[in-house]
């Protein structure tokens, strides 16, 4: 499917164009000099998390457009737990652009649903982007599972929609790789109180402990 990547790079202004899942690894890549794996890698990470807070708002998104100073980055998703990222600079044509990428995104979805793109692996949901998971899973047990979607919503007072995150980055930072029990919980409580306003953590801290 390079050639499909190669074609996008026709169009003016495209610099960089990769194809990555919803942990953020990279499965294709092509662009300019400086846009090496690594890089490329690096800017999947920081996607995947954009991603992620979209998905908080809406499951299931289609495109996404990101403006920075010297251009844009356009996301589509494709489908099977992937996304394609083009990165672009002012001189873009949005007429080009617009038609480039309907046929590359449709071509790339046709080869991820064959299984005709090496390195990548279609999942059972193709309609759905994964949240990249923290280095801890979530949780074991019923009562850990429900104890953590009540911090989702309690917390949410506080820092909206961005919650879910919140909680997931929480995990990862007190369990250290092993499954969350009730056990730390009093530890993810007081981690989650650290991330909002000091006025803000004796009314949360009381709330979650209740469930605890």
């Amino acid at each position: 499917m390079d050639s499909v990547l190669s074609a996008l790079h026709e169009v003016p202004g495209v610099t960089a164009t990769m194809v990555f899942d919803g942990s953020g690894r990279l499965a294709l890549h092509k662009g300019h000099a400086m846009y090496d794996r690594a890089l490329c890698e690096h800017v999947c990470g920081v996607l995947v998390k954009a991603i992620d807070a979209v998905q908080l708002e809406q499951e299931e998104w289609d495109a996404i457009t990101a403006q920075f100073a010297d251009g844009k980055i356009l996301l589509h998703n494709l489908g099977s737990a992937h996304a394609l990222a083009v990165v672009t600079d002012a001189a873009l044509s949005p007429t080009f652009s617009t038609v480039a990428m309907r046929v590359a995104v449709s071509k790339l979805k046709k080869g991820i649903e064959k299984g005709t793109l090496t390195g990548i692996t279609p999942v059972s949901q193709p309609g759905v982007m994964p949240l990249a998971q923290p280095a801890a899973r979530p949780s074991s047990g019923p009562e850990a599972a429900a104890f953590l979607t009540r911090c989702v919503k309690e917390l949410a007072r506080y820092v909206g929609p961005i919650s879910k995150l919140y909680v997931k980055e929480g995990v990862g930072r007190v369990c250290a790789g092993a499954p969350f029990t009730m056990a730390v919980a009093e530890r993810l409580i007081e981690d989650l109180a650290q991330q909002i306003d000091l006025g803000d953590r004796g009314a949360l801290r009381a709330a979650l402990v209740k469930g605890a």
